[in-house]
């Protein structure tokens, strides 16, 4: 899998062009209430947000005893989440 202009999660294959290619026409269908364009501005704060909290000391979530359900946001303009990111939650 790889990220292109689908967004993550689209194979390489000829099903996930398509799958993609749909998705992407679905997208066009709404045309009110649509998201507003994320400014450059608020793209790079974002992205200095994520740089501090790379450089944290990781948190101890051994002490987490219940379930957790991790998101990534859809509302919203979000970077890309890598492995790397990912990483605190295995820890």
């Amino acid at each position: 899998m790889h990220r292109d202009e689908f967004g993550e999660g689209v194979t390489r294959t000829a099903g996930g062009r398509r799958a993609g290619q749909e998705f992407l026409a679905r997208l066009k269908e709404r045309t009110a209430d649509r998201d507003k364009v994320m400014s450059p501005i608020a793209f790079n704060n974002q992205l200095k947000a994520i740089h501090r909290w790379g450089l944290e000391k990781p948190h101890d979530l051994s002490v987490v005893r219940q379930p957790v359900l991790v998101a990534n946001g859809g509302l919203v303009g979000v970077e890309p989440v890598g492995e790397a990111m990912w990483e605190g939650a295995y820890r």
